[in-house]
Order: C-alpha cells, then structure tokens, then sequence
C-alpha cells in the first residue's frame, strides 16, 4: 500500500491488507480452475471426437440433449446437428420392437444407472445393436442435472452370437433328422417330421418338402409341410420349367441346378421370386414377412424332385438326378450363413438318402 505522506502502519492497513490478498488468491484460483476445466474440456473432446463410443449429456428436465460426439454421425447414420435440435429423434431411430423399453428408461428421468440394449435403424435401412450405458449426474441440492451416457456399436458382437446360435440350431436339426431317418415307417412319416424339426427346432417359420414331376408342365408339388403355411402352396402352382416365368424362381432354379439357391429377401423384385404377390394376398401382412427370407435345398433321387425358402432351397438327389427340394421361410432378412447351409445341405442329402431307400 503507497501513501501520499509516510504513516504508521496501522490495524486499518492490515485488515486492507489481508482483504486484498484474499481477493489477489481468489482471482488467481478462478484463473487457474478456468485454464484446469478449458484443459479437461479439451481432453475430453479430443477423446469424445476421436474414439467410436458415442457420448452424450442429456438434460431431462428439458429433455434438451445438451451434448452428443461425433461418432453418433457413423452409428445412427444422423448428423449431430439434427439431435441437439430434436432430442426425440434419438429414440425415433430405435428398431420399433426395442423403442418402449427405451422410451420407459428415459420417461424415468435417468434416476438410476442404466445400461440396455437395442437396436437402431439407419436411414438407409441397415440396423446396428447398440449398448447404451447411462447414469445421473446431480446438482448441489441433490436434484438431477443431466444424464451421461455412452452407447457402443455391438453388432459385431450380437451378429456373431446369431451365428453361433442358427449353427447350434441346424446341427440339432442335423442329429434329429438323422434320428428320424431311423425311425420313420414310411416316406410320408419322414417328410413331415423334417419339416416339423426345421420349423420346432430349426427355428424357421415354414418348412415344406416338394417333388419335380416329370409332367407336361414339369410341376413341382409339396409333399409335405410345417409351420405358418396359411394356405399359401394352394395359392400357387410351381414349376421347374426353364421357360416359363413360374419356373424362374428359386425352386426352379434350385431343381434344374442341383445348387442350393439362397434368397435373403424374396420380396424384391431381383429375387425372382413369381409367387410374391400371390403369397402376400394368400397370407396376409403376418405373411409377408415371412416370405422375407427363403432357402432352397435340392435334393436328388431317380423318380421325383424338391424345394424351400428364406430363403435357403437345397435339392434332393438320388446320384442320378434332382428330384426335389426343401425350402425354408424366415421371419427376417438376414445375411446367409454359410455353416448353417453348408449343415442344411447335409440334412437334405441325408434325406434324399432315406427316401431312395
């Protein structure tokens, strides 16, 4: 402190003294927790805006989403930009099957640690599996201020569990079928006890078993069936027939190739699928997502032929000839799974085998 003219130094002068070091410290502690908390930001962007989590905060109160990283651009297939201008968007991109569960967490408000998972729906259809990791962050009177979160892409991680899953279940299939072959009377006994398995253990929607006949028309006519048929083979009438439009689907080809003939989606147009509309008015909506997938798998013998669809179709073979198929419907597009067909094709020359005997 500088006087005009000297003076003592008086208790006046200290209590000064002390009021204005107090403020000095203050200052330089705001100063230095300002540089801290810009230094910490920057860490946390560069670690937010660089790693392939997404993480957000979220006020509930507003329902405002505060802040969301970048890597929510990749995994919902949205920019970041629309989130924080339309929170609800976050959980319109949820699969339809998975969005109550979501909507229940955050109707609660984030009063308690979360972690769920679901699946997300991208605007160009594809669907990632998503583990949402979230908990609350309170104010200083114990109210909650935000919720915090992470969510981390998983599809790899669920894709490989789906694999491993539809293996295990076309290996029962496998031993079951060949069990069947054992104890099964007669021809007819055998058909529909391998299409019960497939749909019962195999986890497919419909199964059916159907014969090339060497007619006029070279028809191919189910011999047996299981699951969801509602009606639909007696809507159409199959041929195997390289020229005529009805035989240009998956079972003709499968018959005339030999070869199994996997459709992932049979109700697109490339599919050449000439029985989808026909399939969809027969079954209804409930149906047309069972025609989603089909799988043919021929089978070969010396008097007949066969089919199926997910769509796998293997065809039934007597080391002659192609004389039939078994087809396998699924609820859901998919990606093939090789290891399940390649098990599926065993299946359907085990039961080639028994019919030819």
């Amino acid at each position: 402190l500088y006087h005009r003219t000297p003076r003592e130094f008086d208790a006046a002068s200290g209590a000064l003294m002390e009021v204005a070091t107090r403020l000095v410290r203050l200052a330089v502690e705001r100063a230095r927790a300002e540089d801290a908390l810009r230094e910490s930001e920057g860490r946390f962007r560069e670690l937010a805006e660089n790693i392939q989590d997404v993480f957000y905060s979220y006020d509930p109160r507003t329902r405002r989403m505060l802040y969301v990283s970048p890597a929510y651009e990749s995994l919902w297939g949205r920019s970041c930009a629309s989130l924080l201008e339309d929170a609800s968007s976050f959980v319109a991109a949820v699969h339809p099957d998975d969005r109550e569960r979501v909507e229940s967490q955050r109707a609660a408000g984030g009063m308690q640690l979360s972690d769920i998972q679901y699946r997300v729906t991208r605007p160009d259809g594809s669907v990632r599996w998503v583990q949402d990791h979230s908990y609350p962050v309170p104010g200083p009177h114990g109210e909650i201020e935000r919720v915090v979160g992470t969510a981390r892409d998983i599809t790899p991680r669920k894709q490989a569990d789906l694999d491993l899953m539809h293996t295990n279940r076309a290996l029962q299939m496998l031993s079951r079928g060949n069990e069947a072959l054992v104890r099964a009377e007669d021809e007819q006994e055998l058909l529909l006890e391998i299409c019960r398995l497939a749909v019962n253990v195999g986890g497919y929607e419909m199964a059916w078993v159907g014969y090339a006949l060497d007619d006029e028309e070279r028809t191919i006519q189910p011999q047996a069936w299981a699951g969801n048929e509602m009606g639909y083979l007696a809507e159409v009438t199959l041929t195997w027939a390289e020229d005529d439009p009805r035989g240009q689907g998956p079972a003709g080809r499968t018959i005339r190739s030999g070869h199994v003939v996997v459709n992932e989606d049979i109700l697109t147009e490339s599919a050449g699928f000439h029985w989808r509309a026909q399939a969809g008015d027969a079954v209804g909506q409930v149906g047309r997502e069972l025609l989603q997938q089909l799988h043919f798998f021929p089978a070969r013998l010396g008097h007949h032929r066969r089919e199926q669809r997910q769509q796998p179709e293997v065809a039934l073979h007597d080391g002659q000839r192609n004389f039939g198929l078994l087809a396998l419907f699924s609820a859901v597009v998919a990606k093939t799974r090789w290891e399940e067909v390649k098990l599926l094709q065993e299946l359907s020359a085990n039961l080639a085998y028994g019919i030819s005997s």
